[in-house]
This record gives structure tokens, C-alpha cells and sequence, in this order.
């Protein structure tokens, strides 16, 4: 037995799974419809999903702790979205496959610049269905981990860049980067007025050195 969660209604329904024990339930669990949210926040090293989660419809899968699935556990977005909670702690989820089906699935990692938190997603396997295409949202460099476990055929994963869109980030220049000797990560690249912005305030601070160099060198010892 599992769990489903779908319907139409007004405003948002939330299903919290929460606590300190595993859920007994061993079934899939279903997620659809645009109002609705599963969010997992389960505490002490317990996990809230021991089967696979199917994600559809415009519904969110909400990761509010770390380590909410089994390592074996699946994931299948269709046209719906990963999110990660806004809360100030650092969270980590690693499961083997996640995949997009559908038009478009969205993996958020939820901080929107509110705090530096980190938040990390491991998975053994990625999977983008033909049509499909995953959108990244609120992502930084340094403070966001979206990771590939390196016994992925690295040809195939270099194939889906392509499909991975990281939104505010450089169009077509999504890349693979050694992350350790276990896992891939999947990054952005900045946009070009990004890089003038950097290299501007790269060129003010040399100016100003060099100006602080003049005073001195006239001042004298």
C-alpha cells in the first residue's frame, strides 16, 4: 500500500510527513495537481518515502530535511516540480534515478539568495524523456549541489546538457564539473552582463589600489 494525493480545489493542500520513526508504508507514493504539496521532514535519520515517488500535473515533491527517501528509491517529475524548503539549515537528499518526463520538470533549491544554506541533491542516475526538459530555479554556485554519480556513462549525461536550463543562467551552457571521485555536478554558467558586472568591480578595485600606490609613492616613506 502507498499513498495518493491528487484533486482540485481552492488554495493550497500540504501533506506532511513528519516525525521521528519511518513510515511503514512500503507502496508508491502519487503526487498530482497543480495545488498540491508533498512535503517530507522527517527527523533523526528517519525516511518518510521507502518506495518510488511519481510527481505529475503541476504538484510539488517539498524536501524540508535531509535524507527523506531511500537510497534505492525513484523519482519521476511530469511537468511538476523538486523543491527544496526555504528554512535556514543545511539539507541533503540522495536517491538512485530521477526522472523528467512530460514537457518540463522544475528542481528548485528554494533559497532564492534568503540565506547561504546549503542544499544538495544526490542521485546514481538521470533520466529526460524525448520532449522533456528540466528547469533549475534559484541555484548558486558554491551554495547549491545538483550531482550525478560518476558511474553514469559520462557520453550520455555530457547528451542531456542541452535538456538542463538553469534559470538566470547562460542559455545552452549548462556544463559538467568533477564535483569528487564519486559524482558529476551539474552547473550553470553566468550570463555575459554577469561577468561584466564581475570584471567591473574587478577593474574598480584595481583602480582604487593604484590610486592608494600614487598618494603613498608621493607622500614618501
Amino acid at each position: 500500500m502507498g499513498l495518493r494525493m491528487s484533486g482540485k480545489h481552492e488554495g493550497t493542500a500540504i501533506v506532511y510527513l513528519q516525525g521521528n520513526q519511518n513510515n511503514t508504508f512500503t507502496g508508491n507514493v502519487e503526487v498530482s495537481g497543480g495545488s498540491n504539496y508533498l512535503a517530507l521532514g522527517k527527523t533523526n535519520g528517519a525516511i518518510a518515502v521507502l518506495g518510488n515517488v511519481f510527481v505529475s500535473s503541476g504538484a510539488v515533491l517539498r524536501f524540508d530535511a535531509s535524507q527523506q527517501l531511500r537510497f534505492t528509491s525513484n523519482v519521476t517529475l511530469k511537468n511538476a516540480t523538486l523543491y527544496h524548503s526555504v528554512e535556514k539549515k543545511e539539507i541533503r537528499n540522495k536517491f538512485h534515478r530521477l526522472t523528467v518526463s512530460g514537457s518540463r520538470g522544475v528542481v528548485s533549491f528554494g533559497s532564492g539568495g534568503t540565506h547561504s544554506h546549503k542544499r544538495y541533491l544526490y542521485i546514481d542516475e538521470l533520466v529526460i524523456e524525448d520532449k522533456a526538459r528540466i528547469e533549475v530555479n534559484e541555484w548558486a554556485p558554491g551554495r547549491d549541489f545538483f550531482l550525478v554519480k560518476k558511474t553514469m556513462n559520462k557520453e550520455d549525461l555530457d547528451a542531456l546538457m542541452g535538456k538542463i536550463h538553469f534559470r538566470g543562467w547562460l542559455p545552452g551552457r549548462t556544463h559538467l564539473e568533477s564535483y569528487d571521485k564519486d559524482y558529476w555536478q551539474i552547473s550553470g554558467t553566468p550570463e555575459p552582463s554577469t561577468y561584466g558586472a564581475i570584471f567591473g568591480a574587478l577593474g574598480l578595485g584595481l583602480s582604487a589600489w593604484r590610486a592608494r600606490r600614487k598618494r603613498r609613492s608621493q607622500v614618501g616613506p
